[in-house]
């Protein structure tokens, strides 16, 4: 915060981090799902 008034435009982001950000979340998804299915199987 406080770092807007540098930037005239939009900040341009990168492809790669594009592409880092979409692997990183789909391995998070991923990741909770099995973490919330194995603790609901144990409940039962």
């Amino acid at each position: 915060m406080g770092k807007r008034w540098m930037y005239k435009e939009q900040p341009e982001v990168s492809d790669e981090a594009i592409k880092f950000t979409k692997i990183l979340s789909i391995i998070g998804i991923v990741v909770l799902t099995l973490i919330f299915v194995v603790s609901f199987i144990k409940l039962i």
